[in-house]
């Protein structure tokens, strides 16, 4: 436990001082308007023009040859097998890593001029990546226009290109709930009858989680709301902190929570087929697979006032990269092609995921993701929070 103490320090430490350095480095880079930066190369590369066809990408990308990408996704692997089926002529190489590896990486070899992936796959719960790689123009966000045309949200309101949309979300036990539960706020957490009967991926070894709870603040008023809602009284400070978003984390993790080493055993413990005690799990939405997959019983609880982020999964195109064509190709390949068909989606169309187009329909079974409600998207908020938050959760979880 002291040295993952001590990691967290670590961490807390680097992640302020790097983001003081993004954001010296973003203010020398990047537009006026706010806008990502575009590289000369990004222009000759026609990264940021979605205008060609699949048809013409193929043959750009037959010259090439090749595609390397580095995932945080076992299913990549799948995705790229059917791709190299369909686009003979082109070798499609998948480097599996964790998330802030890949950022890492990535990082690194931008830094030393070496070209290793041309396209990444990863979430961005903390507004990092967009902040720090696709403003500085670091990589970016291809959009191709005939898909981006059956996109539900505006090209002006994304950060970055997001192919599939999931979440952090509560879940519990529907087979011991048939009814559901009787939780729907965050605050109802605090209360004694949950007491040790939560379920979590370990806090000092999860930075995602610690950015969930710096989002809520985002809304604040709305957690005061919900306070009264819930104890019929104004909320009451105990924490040290007179904010709503820091209360509710200190008096949720001060229930005795049960803390994991992954999500994996989190969602076991609360929906597995067999279990017997009502416990509730916080874990990636796309657990609600194993619903199918493993017979598990795994109910969403839509917590009030807010879900959480809409955790964006994002195809970026690393700048510089040997193989543009073929990132580009790819791209549009694992987002659906141009109708929505394509094979490269079938892998990551599980539930608890959700495309961002109207003309790929939902799964037998899922809910339209309209019905949760999340955190506005605003990524230099989350950012500029979490370490703050992760500050405050390590002198809790750390007593």
């Amino acid at each position: 436990m002291k040295k993952l103490l001590v990691i967290l320090l670590v961490t807390i430490t680097a992640l302020s001082l790097f983001a003081a350095c993004a954001n010296e480095k973003a203010v020398e880079n990047v537009a006026e308007e706010g806008k990502p930066v575009v590289t000369e190369w990004a222009k000759e590369n026609k990264i940021n023009d979605g205008s060609e066809t699949e048809a013409e990408l193929y043959e750009k990308a037959k010259k090439e040859g090749k595609v390397v990408v580095y995932s945080s996704s076992s299913r990549m692997a799948k995705a790229c097998e059917s791709f190299m089926a369909e686009y003979p002529g082109i070798e499609a190489e998948v480097v599996s890593l964790k998330v802030d590896v890949i950022k890492e990486k990535v990082m690194a070899e931008h830094e030393a001029g070496v070209s290793g992936a041309d396209l990444i796959h990863v979430t961005d719960d903390d507004g990092s990546l967009y902040l720090e790689y696709v403003m500085p123009g670091i990589m970016s966000s291809y959009y191709p226009d005939d898909i981006m045309a059956h996109f539900t949200t505006p090209k002006s309101e994304l950060k970055g290109f997001p192919f599939q949309i999931a979440a952090v979300m509560w879940f519990y036990n529907t087979e011991l709930n048939p009814d559901g539960v009787d939780i729907d706020s965050w605050w109802d957490l605090t209360r004694e009858e949950w007491r040790g009967k939560i379920i979590m991926n370990d806090l000092l070894t999860n930075q995602s989680y610690i950015a969930q709870f710096a989002a809520l603040g985002l809304v604040k008023d709305q957690l005061i709301e919900e306070y009264k809602r819930e104890f019929g009284e104004d909320i009451v400070y105990t924490c040290g902190v007179n904010d709503p978003v820091y209360e509710l984390v200190y008096r949720l993790l001060n229930n005795d929570i049960v803390y994991t080493p992954g999500s994996d055993e989190a969602v076991t413990a609360c929906g597995a087929a067999g279990v017997t005690e009502n416990k509730i799990a916080w874990g990636p939405s796309s657990k609600l697979r194993n619903n199918e997959n493993k017979g598990f019983h795994l109910g969403i609880i839509n917590m009030k006032p807010a879900i959480g982020i809409p955790n964006y999964h994002c195809l970026c195109v690393i700048d510089n990269c040997d193989h543009p064509n073929a990132a580009k190709l790819l791209t549009r390949y694992l987002a659906g092609g141009s109708d929505g068909q394509s094979a490269g989606y079938v892998p990551f169309n599980t539930l608890g995921a959700w495309s961002l187009r109207d003309d790929i329909p939902l799964l037998d079974g899922a809910n339209p993701i309209t019905d949760y409600t999340f955190v506005p998207s605003d990524p230099s908020y989350i950012y500029e929070a979490t370490p703050d938050m992760a500050d405050f959760v390590l002198k809790i979880v750390g007593k």
